[in-house]
């Protein structure tokens, strides 16, 4: 099963983006800090950030999969696929499908069709890529910054 290991990265990712910005403001100084830094810290925070929606995401995944295999005589249709208030609305699902970006439990019905199921977390995928976005825009603009500095250090005047 690949969610467990994934959901163990993603929250390992998470923490040690979270150290790292954290981490390294405490070190410089909130003050102290130029604007490379605040980029920097910015970057990770917001990964760390997006690492978390992702993980929250997987665990509504795992709590639906283990609603599906703790089930026992009443497994069909899988809980997580009934809808309530009408019996029947899931009455040709045959299986389920995990997909993992963005991490979705679906169910597969008998015709080959399938749909998703709000495992309440309909959001982390829209969320936790606008937030990896602005990491990456924030990482880019660090990099952006260092070289400014770079360049400025670099042509000194006579």
């Amino acid at each position: 099963m690949v969610l467990l290991p994934l959901l163990l990265v993603t929250v390992l990712v998470g923490f040690g983006l979270a150290g790292y910005g954290f981490g390294r403001l405490g070190t410089v100084g909130v003050r102290a800090a130029g604007r490379e830094t605040w980029f920097r810290c910015g970057a990770a925070l917001a990964g760390a950030a997006a690492a978390a929606l992702y993980a929250w995401g997987l665990l509504g995944v795992g709590l639906a999969l283990v609603v599906t295999d703790e089930s026992g005589t009443d497994a069909f249709p899988p809980r997580p696929c009934r809808v309530e208030g009408d019996p029947g609305a899931a009455a040709d699902v045959v299986g389920h499908r995990v997909a993992y970006l963005p991490p979705r439990y679906h169910c597969v019905r008998q015709d080959g069709g399938e749909y998703a199921v709000d495992t309440g977390a309909g959001a982390v995928g829209p969320a936790a890529s606008a937030l990896l976005a602005a990491s990456g825009a924030s990482a880019c603009l660090a990099l952006a910054e260092r070289r400014h500095n770079a360049r400025g250090r670099a042509v000194k005047p006579v």
